[in-house]
C-alpha cells in the first residue's frame, strides 16, 4: 500500500519490533525520505543524547526542506511526545505523520519473522546482528506499549502487514525431517538412501530436543554419534538441529524455532509432496499438524520405506503460511554495477565441514541452539553442493503460490466427498464416530417392531395346544388379562417347498398351496363363529343378572368348551392330514406383534374360541 502522498515531511513509525517497518521504509518512502533510526545510531558508540540526535539527524534536514521518517518503535506515548514537541519548539508550524504498523497475525506472526532474520543473519555470518536478534523481546511490546490515540497532537495511518521473507531465492528444496532421540536403528541409513534416490536435491535434517529430564550434554553425545553412523553407513549429506531451554515447552516457540528457523535457513519446501516430516512424540505430531507438513511415524516409516511416499498425512495449510510472501532485499552497489544476485539456494555450513578434520562443522546460534553437517568426505561435500547450481532457479516472489494453494486445499476438500462410483461401507466398518447414530423411537405410523416365526404344521399344532394351555395373565392388581389381537401374534402359512422346487412341478405347488389356504379359511370361519356365538351368550347371561348384582360377580359358564374345543383340534387335524398325504414340507409362519394398548381382562379361563378368533386375527 502506497501512502507517501498522505504523509507529511516528518513522519515516525510505530510498531513493533519485526514487523517490517525497515522494508516498508526501503520499499515506499526510500526515494522522498531521509531515515533516522535512534537505535542503530546508539550502536555505532557515538555519545549522542537523543535531543542531539534530534537536533542534528532530524530537526536540521527539515530546516532544509528536506523529509524525515523516524524508523523506530516509539513504545510510550512519552516517547512520541518527546519527538514531536522537540520538532515543534524548533519548527513550530511542522505537523507529524504516525504510521502505525499492525501485524496481521499478532505475535505469531512476530515469532516467525524473527527466526527468518536469525536465519539470514546466520548465512551472512553477521554474528553481532544475531545477537541482537535474540536480544529482542518481542512480549515486552504486547506488555508495555501505549497505542496512539486521538487525543495525541499527530495524524495517524494505520497499515495491516502481512508476513514476508528477504530473501532472493527460491524455496523449492525438499526435505526429510526426523525427530530423533538417541537410539540408533540399523535400518535408518536406508531409510535415508530411499528417500534420497528420489530427492536428490533434497536436505536431510535430524532434530534433536533436550527434554526437561535429560542433560543437555547428553543429548550432545547422542548428535555425534548420529553424525558418525551416518557418515560411516551412508555417502549422503545430513544435517542436525539441536535446540534446548525452558521456553521451548512453548508450543509456538518450538515450531518457529525447528520450522521457520530451518525453513529459512535451507530455503525449504516444506508443503511439496516430497517433504516428510518423521515424528516420534506427540508434541512434533502436533506441531507438523499445526503447518499443514506431510508427516508419518518414524517406527512406521522404518518398517516400510515406501510409505514416505504413499502413506503420509497432512492437515490444512495455517493463512499465516498461505499469504507468506518472498521480499527482494536490496541489492548493494557492487551488485547494482551489473553483479548477479544468486538465486540458487546455498548450502550452509559448507565452509566449516571444509575447514574440520573429520567433514563435520558446527555453529552455535546463542545458547539455546546448535546446527550441525556431516559428510563421509569432502568429495562427497562437494559433490553435493554442485548440485544446486546446475540448474537456474528464477526469482521467488512467493513461498506457496495462492493458486496451487487454493487447488491443494480445493483436492483436500474432493477427498471427502464420496465419488460417483463410491460404495459405501456398512456401518459395523466405520468407526464409531462416523456411525449414524441408532434410533429407538417409535415409527410415526405407532407400530412396534414385530418378530416372525417359521414352523411346520406339527410344531404349529404343538405350539398352539401349548398356547390355549397356558394360564392366564394377571396385571398388577390381579385382575385376568385376557388376549387380544393387540398382543397375540398372527397366524398366517407359506409353503416353503413351493420356493424350493423347480419351475417343472410349478402347478403341484399352486395345488398344496389352495390347499391350506382352504383349511385356514375354515379354520378362520369356525373361530369367528364360535366368537360370535360366546360373545351373544355372555350378553343375554349380563341382561338376565338379578337386580343388585354386580358384573364381577356373575359366573358365566362355558358349557360348550369342549365341543370348541374338539372342533378346532379336528381342523387342525385336517390341516396336518391333508398336508401330509401330499408329502408337503410346508412351513407355517407366525407373526407375533407386540403393542402398547390396554389390555382387556377375561371374564373365564376357558374362553377358547374367543382366544383363537384374535389368535387368527
Amino acid at each position: 500500500m502506497n501512502t507517501e502522498a498522505h504523509l507529511d515531511n516528518y513522519v515516525i513509525f510505530h510498531g513493533p519490533p519485526f514487523v517490517g517497518k525497515s522494508s516498508y521504509f526501503t520499499d515506499v518512502l526510500s526515494k522522498t525520505y531521509e531515515r533516522v533510526c535512534p537505535n542503530e545510531i546508539f550502536q555505532t558508540g557515538a555519545a549522542l543524547s537523543m535531543r542531539q540526535i534530534i537536533n542534528n539527524c532530524i530537526i536540521g534536514p527539515l530546516l532544509k526542506g528536506r523529509r524525515v521518517a523516524v524508523d523506530d518503535s516509539m513504545q510510550t506515548a512519552a516517547l512520541r511526545k518527546s519527538y514531536i514537541n522537540t520538532v515543534t519548539e524548533k519548527i513550530p508550524e511542522m505537523s507529524c505523520t504516525c504510521v502505525v504498523f499492525r501485524p496481521e497475525f499478532g505475535k505469531e506472526q512476530l515469532m516467525w519473522k524473527r527466526e527468518f532474520s536469525l536465519a539470514e543473519a546466520v548465512l551472512k555470518q553477521e554474528w553481532h546482528f544475531v545477537e541482537k536478534i535474540l536480544s529482542t523481546d518481542i512480549d515486552r511490546w504486547f506488555d508495555e506499549c501505549d497505542e496512539v490515540s486521538e487525543d495525541e497532537d499527530l495524524r495517524r495511518i494505520v497499515l495491516t502487514v502481512p508476513l514476508q521473507i528477504n530473501s532472493s531465492q527460491q524455496f523449492d528444496v525438499p526435505c526429510l525431517l526426523i525427530e530423533y532421540k538417541g537410539l540408533i536403528d540399523p535400518k535408518l541409513p536406508g531409510l535415508f538412501e530411499t528417500w534420497y534416490s528420489r530427492n536428490a536435491r533434497g536436505r536431510i535434517i535430524a532434530v534433536f530436543e533436550t527434554h526437561q529430564m535429560a542433560k543437555n550434554d547428553d543429548v550432545k553425545k547422542s548428535v555425534n554419534e548420529f553424525l558418525r553412523c551416518m557418515q560411516i553407513n551412508t555417502e549422503l549429506v545430513v544435517y542436525a538441529l539441536h535446540c534446548h531451554g525452558d521456553n521451548l515447552n512453548d508450543l509456538t516457540v518450538f515450531v518457529t524455532s525447528v520450522m521457520a528457523f530451518l525453513m529459512r535457513l535451507h530455503c525449504l519446501d516444506i508443503f511439496s509432496s516430497n517433504s516428510v516430516y518423521l515424528y516420534e512424540s506427540m508434541k512434533h505430531r502436533r506441531m507438523v499438524e499445526l503447518l499443514g507438513v506431510r508427516h508419518l511415524r518414524l517406527a512406521r516409516a522404518l518398517t516400510n520405506p515406501d510409505l514416505l511416499c504413499h502413506g503420509t498425512t497432512r492437515f490444512p495449510t495455517p493463512k499465516l503460511l498461505q499469504s507468506l510472501k518472498v521480499r527482494q532485499p536490496e541489492k548493494n552497489p557492487a551488485e547494482a554495477e551489473g553483479g548477479e544476485v544468486p538465486t540458487s539456494p546455498s548450502v550452509p555450513l559448507f565452509a566449516d565441514a571444509l575447514q574440520s578434520s573429520n567433514c563435520i562443522g558446527k555453529v552455535s546460534i546463542g545458547s539455546h541452539r546448535t546446527i550441525y553437517i556431516a559428510a563421509k568426505n569432502v568429495e562427497i561435500l562437494t559433490r553435493y553442493r554442485a548440485r544446486f547450481f546446475t540448474a537456474a532457479v528464477g526469482e521467488c516472489t512467493q513461498v506457496i503460490d495462492s493458486s496451487s494453494a487454493a487447488k491443494r486445499e480445493e483436492r483436500l476438500q474432493k477427498k471427502k466427498l464420496p465419488r460417483s462410483d463410491y460404495v459405501a461401507l456398512p456401518d459395523w466398518m466405520l468407526p464409531k464416530r462416523h456411525r449414524p447414530q441408532e434410533n429407538n423411537a417409535k415409527p410415526k405410523d405407532g407400530s412396534l417392531p414385530s418378530t416372525m416365526y417359521i414352523m411346520t404344521e406339527k410344531e404349529l399344532m404343538k405350539t398352539a395346544m401349548m398356547t390355549l394351555k397356558e394360564p392366564e395373565d394377571t396385571d398388577s392388581d390381579g385382575e385376568a388379562l385376557m388376549k387380544t389381537p393387540a398382543n397375540v401374534g398372527k397366524l398366517v402359512v407359506k409353503s416353503s417347498e413351493s420356493t424350493r422346487r423347480s419351475t417343472a412341478t410349478g402347478k403341484q405347488n399352486d395345488e398344496d398351496t389352495s390347499i391350506l389356504n382352504e383349511v385356514f379359511h375354515d379354520y378362520n370361519k369356525a373361530a369367528s363363529q364360535l366368537c360370535e356365538k360366546r360373545k351373544n351368550r355372555d350378553v343375554a347371561a349380563l341382561d338376565q343378572r338379578p337386580v343388585g348384582v354386580s358384573e364381577e360377580s356373575i359366573d358365566v359358564s362355558n358349557s360348550t368348551t369342549t365341543d370348541n374345543e374338539h372342533t378346532l383340534n379336528g381342523i387342525l387335524s385336517q390341516l396336518h392330514c391333508k398336508t401330509k398325504d401330499k408329502s408337503t414340507e410346508s412351513n407355517v409362519l407366525l407373526e407375533c406383534r407386540s403393542s402398547s394398548e390396554t389390555k382387556k381382562p377375561r371374564t373365564s379361563n376357558s374362553d377358547l374360541s374367543d382366544f383363537i378368533d384374535h389368535l387368527i386375527m
